[in-house]
């Protein structure tokens, strides 16, 4: 679940971050669990140019699409980042509540993807490595 905000993130805020390593890796969310702490995700996004950012609420933590991983790690989105560098910034083409989206890595200019095709802990797993936009890449807003 996503909550937009509509300021900037203050500076003291991004200096106050926590810098505690997660190792999961977002997935998509069950709707069961909508509410759930640790799946609730704050966004801000500049109306102008697209550029969007995300974070935990559980942890405060930047979303990354975590690029330095071979194979099924490489471009997992975590939300671990105490900063925002190019690994944390995503394009999205419209404005929250305007229907269907779609989350473009600026790092990689991967398109961000519920993976389903794997099985255990590595389904549904969040990775910007898809090269178009299809039905594992559209996410409702």
């Amino acid at each position: 679940m996503l909550r937009q905000h509509h300021h900037q993130r203050s500076e003291r805020q991004v200096h106050l971050r926590r810098t505690r390593v997660r190792r999961s890796a977002l997935r998509r969310a069950a709707s069961s669990h909508h509410g759930d702490p640790w799946k609730l995700f704050g966004l801000c996004r500049n109306r102008d140019t697209g550029e969007t950012v995300l974070w935990s609420e559980a942890n405060g933590d930047f979303v990354s699409a975590e690029l330095g991983y071979d194979g099924s790690g490489y471009g997992e989105l975590r939300a671990r980042a105490t900063e925002i560098g190019p690994w944390e910034k995503f394009f999205t083409p419209n404005t929250p509540g305007y229907g269907n989206t779609y989350f473009l890595s600026y790092a990689n200019e991967g398109f961000v993807s519920a993976e389903l095709g794997y099985t255990g802990d590595s389904y549904a797993k969040l990775r910007a490595r898809a090269t178009d936009v299809g039905p594992w890449e559209t996410i409702r807003w």
